[in-house]
């Protein structure tokens, strides 16, 4: 053994050169021989959060500054009375006092950054001091220019570049001293940064800068200096070398031989399973003064950060599965080491973990390098199996019995609680004696549910699918499971449980899961089909994105397309229990158009809260689609939640639509003939409607002059229409049924047309009913056509333009008709939101 510490070229002759090995790194330790490789310089990722962080600071400060303006200059103005004893500071020549504080500030991190030989560091504090009196600059000038007044009177205007006022000042000094490394990296930044404070509090107390100029200059200050110390690399943190030997020494192995594992790239080193596959981890060869070998796998927490931000997407992609959040790199190390030593207690086949330490910004684990201990338990020296020359398993080569192996050892870990959460391709490995494996458990968890469970094995299938294909994955899946474990994995098979790597893979489609799905669900036994529907396990998914959609268009409608101050005078000039009376209307024609659909279904399928819910969801999806699409997409989605086929269900919500149109054509001939024939000839439809039914023929038959637009109608389109049209014709086939859903149309279009008629009551005008029931339904059948969120505008404009043309008065038809569409639209619409929600909870949409 050699006398001091040995160090390769790269780090011994070229170390100090790139600034980027402090000298502990080169300490000699005596009598252990060392070969490590120079500290590279490595970008955080947490620099990047961090960024964002500032960014979201200023946009917030701003927004604060425009529209809590007077709160902005309280807060202010409450800051310089604090500063009132302080008036003896105003005295003080405060441009020399910047200028002073600059230079201090630069000079002393410099020369402590240069005597350490920390040259790139140096580099990047100068260039972030450069780029901060640029930004701020920069930004002086575009405030100046093109925002709002608001903002640019809070921010100190500049008419020059690199200007050396208070607020260019702050941002350079702020990106200068973030460029230099974190506050606690050196003392010397720690006080500057404190300095920075105090010369802040100064000038806001002299009044010669805004509170928001303040903020805005310390947080883009601090963006402009992460972007450089991102851009450029910081020094890595980590134990290395002599350092790495202490830390193993005080966790009772005596190095004698420490050798650093060669790697193609430092950044983006290759995973090996002699770490059980551990991520962005660097690798050592130990040979200890007693002869025993092992491996050592050293994380920084540098490096950490891309894993938390992993961990916190999955937890915000998955619904319902709890996923670990481990906040440093030791207690992502620590988690692994409890993790390899309970599946060793099991007897799995792991990387054979024997010790874990920790020191200044790293984590380390050490493997035994044995030969022949790499797959045995602890104190079990009777395996054979190596995990140590475990090679990545070559999927095409495998048997079936191999397959069912690792089927068989996913198995026993579930059995006691424990899955892997990430398995794929990459994650079998075999041995030279043919043993497969599963290693990478640092993405596991302990004591797991039912759906992590399920979902591990969802992993595996898809693994397993997306090289042999689905039939012989299920013939190996079931010489492991029963039928009945396996039809209980397919509410689970979704894309969201599947890593990205095997959706990389060369076998994988977007029809593979749906496919796998449907033969899982076909080995359920007979008592339970029909009960496999997909558990949520997206928090991101097309429903959620609807609902958000339809929550956030009903908020823009609200507060631009309803007038509150006329709203609030029509309702406040009413008479009350009239506009109650015109609201209980509105909500009992939910019940009427709830009759008219709800008996299409089936008996033994009719679920009569959710029909009735179906219609005050309508309400809500009214806000944001065209009259009439709402109603038909919410109803399509509750027979499809109770077990419709798809056909099925559109024939039912078509044939609810048809009956709900007839009935109502029906009804204004009918009131029409009653009121007389003037009214009813003028309400028949025009030239304009016959051309435009005229050239949607003449369209249509273009179309079918295309050969493959004919061949697509004989083959795609017509198989479809004849079912529908079936199903249709069969529903309407029961005059019973018709009727009762004529009657709740009925019921619907009276309770409506009512709801208006007493809102003209409500405002003392007295109106002929048949007349008021025949223009009601001509005017909001016009205004309901209008492709606007549930007729907005156009409806009530048809209304006032419909009743002032008999001579209603303006007076009494406007507010009439604000009264009318607050009462039947705008209060049903949360009603409608919370059935939907509570319709969401129970499964029916």
């Amino acid at each position: 053994m050699t006398k001091s510490s040995t160090h390769t070229e790269a780090g011994t002759n070229h170390a100090h050169e790139r600034g980027t090995a402090a000298p502990e790194h080169l300490e000699e330790v005596p009598d252990v021989e060392i070969h490590d490789t120079a500290p590279q310089r490595v970008r955080d990722w947490g620099d990047v959060v961090s960024i964002v962080i500032s960014v979201l600071f200023i946009v917030a400060v701003l927004v604060i500054a425009v529209n809590l303006r007077g709160t902005a200059e309280g807060v202010e103005s409450d800051v310089k009375q604090a500063g009132e004893g302080l008036h003896w500071l105003i005295q003080l020549p405060l441009t020399l006092l910047q200028s002073l504080t600059m230079v201090g500030i630069v000079g002393t991190v410099m020369v402590q950054l240069l005597v350490g030989r920390l040259w790139i560091q140096a580099v990047s504090s100068t260039l972030g001091l450069i780029g901060g009196f640029a930004f701020a600059s920069l930004f002086s000038l575009i405030v100046e220019a093109y925002a709002p007044t608001t903002i640019g009177s809070m921010i100190t205007p500049l008419h020059n570049w690199f200007g050396s006022g208070p607020f260019e000042l702050l941002t350079a000094m702020a990106a200068f001293l973030t460029a230099s490394g974190r506050r606690t990296s050196r003392r010397s930044i720690k006080w500057a940064w404190n300095v920075v404070f105090v010369l802040a509090a100064i000038v806001l107390v002299s009044s010669t800068i805004t509170i928001t100029s303040v903020c805005v200059a310390l947080g883009l200050g601090r963006a402009i200096g992460l972007a450089f110390r991102f851009g450029i690399g910081t020094q890595s943190t980590g134990v290395w070398g002599a350092q790495l030997v202490r830390a193993l020494q005080s966790v009772g192995i005596d190095p004698a031989v420490l050798s650093r594992s060669q790697v193609s790239d430092e950044n983006h080193p290759e995973l090996t399973f002699a770490d059980d596959l551990t991520e962005m981890s660097r690798l050592y060869h130990v040979t200890s003064k007693d002869g025993a070998h092992f491996i050592v796998s050293v994380n920084d927490e540098q490096r950490h950060t891309m894993g938390y931000l992993t961990q916190l997407w999955q937890g915000l992609k998955f619904s319902g599965l709890a996923i670990r959040r481990d906040r440093s790199v030791r207690e992502t190390t620590e988690h692994h080491f409890t993790m390899l030593l309970t599946l060793q207690k099991l007897g799995l086949h792991t990387a054979p973990v024997v010790a874990m330490g920790d020191s200044g910004e790293s984590a380390f684990l050490v493997f035994d390098a044995a030969e022949g201990n790499a797959g045995s338990a602890a104190g079990d020296d009777s395996s054979d199996s190596s995990h140590a020359s475990l090679t990545t398993l070559n999927l095409y080569d495998a048997s079936d019995e191999q397959m069912a192996g690792l089927l068989r050892e996913l198995n026993q870990a579930h059995a006691r609680g424990i899955t892997h959460r990430e398995l794929t391709a990459s994650s079998l490995g075999i041995d030279s004696a043919g043993n497969v494996a599963i290693a990478g458990w640092s993405h596991g968890d302990l004591a797991s549910t039912h759906a992590h469970i399920q979902v591990d094995r969802v992993q595996l299938l898809a693994v397993l699918a997306t090289t042999f294909g689905i039939d012989r994955t299920l013939s190996i899946s079931r010489s492991v499971y029963s039928d009945k474990e396996l039809s209980s994995i397919a509410p689970f098979a979704q894309n969201v449980a599947v890593p990205q790597h095997t959706k990389m893979s060369e076998g994988w489609n977007q029809h593979l899961l749906k496919e796998l799905r449907e033969k899982l669900t076909q080995l359920a036994p007979p008592e339970e089909l029909g009960g496999d529907q997909p558990v949520e396990l997206a928090r991101f998914n097309l429903r959620k994105f609807v609902t958000i959609v339809l929550i956030v268009v009903a908020v823009v409608a609200v507060f631009t397309q309803l007038n509150l101050n006329e709203v609030i005078s029509a309702v406040r000039n009413a008479n009350p229990w009239l506009a109650v009376l015109a609201f209980a209307l509105g909500i009992v024609s939910w019940c009427g158009s709830a009759v008219a659909f709800g008996v299409f279904i089936d008996k033994d399928m009719r679920q009569y809260d959710g029909i009735l819910g179906t219609q005050a969801a309508a309400s809500f999806a009214a806000v944001s689609m065209p009259a009439g699409v709402g109603p038909i997409a919410i109803n399509l989605q509750f027979l499809r939640k109770i077990g419709y086929p798809n056909t099925r269900a559109t024939a039912i919500a078509t044939a609810d639509m048809v009956s709900e149109f007839g009935t109502t054509f029906l009804l204004f001939l009918a009131i029409g003939l009653f009121t007389g024939q003037d009214a009813l000839s003028s309400a028949l439809p025009g030239k304009t409607l016959i051309m435009v039914l005229g050239i949607i023929g003449a369209v249509c038959a273009g179309a079918m002059l295309i050969p493959k637009t004919r061949k697509w109608v004989r083959e795609k389109f017509l198989p479809q229409l004849k079912s529908y049209t079936h199903q249709l014709v069969e529903l309407f086939s029961r005059p019973a049924i018709l009727a009762i859903s004529s009657a709740g149309s009925v019921v619907q279009n009276g309770t409506l047309a009512l709801s208006f008629w007493v809102s003209l009551l409500a405002f003392g005008y007295h109106a002929p009913l048949a007349e008021t029931l025949f223009l009601f339904l001509l005017a909001n059948a016009l205004g309901s056509a209008v492709p606007t969120p549930g007729g907005l505008g156009a409806v009530e404009t048809a209304l006032t333009l419909t009743f002032t043309g008999i001579g209603i008065p303006s007076t009494i038809a406007v507010p009439a008709t604000l009264l009318f569409r607050v009462c039947t639209y705008w209060l049903r619409i949360p009603l409608g939101g919370i059935y939907m929600k509570y319709m969401e909870r129970h499964g029916q949409l």
